[in-house]
């Protein structure tokens, strides 16, 4: 039987999800890391505004630096699934060009 082009891409499609699988669980990791410390956060703002720690007046600070934290922590979210997807995509070219010369047979 000969190798086809539905069977390079399907190596490709396959070096693809296995450069995903790789890098995509420590992003995960990450953001988990990050929902869980703005969880953790926002409830004990809760608690300082129960408490009277924490007023009407200051709360808007409170919640502009919690913005400031956010946008930081889903900026890095950004670069770290944007590397998992290069380096997806890098890995599915280089096999992609090694597949395509293999059913060309050259």
């Amino acid at each position: 039987m000969s190798y086809t082009v539905n069977d390079a891409l399907k190596e490709t499609a396959e070096a693809a999800r296995a450069a995903l699988a790789t890098d995509l669980p420590q992003a995960r990791k990450v953001i988990k890391s990050f929902l869980r410390a703005r969880k953790e956060r926002a409830e004990d703002i809760v608690k300082k505004l129960e408490s009277g720690k924490i007023n009407a007046a200051t709360l808007g600070i409170v919640l502009k630096n919690e913005e400031k934290i956010l946008k930081s922590e889903l900026r890095a979210t950004r670069i770290l699934t944007k590397s998992a997807a290069q380096h997806a995509a890098n890995a599915a070219i280089k096999t992609l060009e090694k597949a395509l010369l293999r059913v060309a047979g050259v």
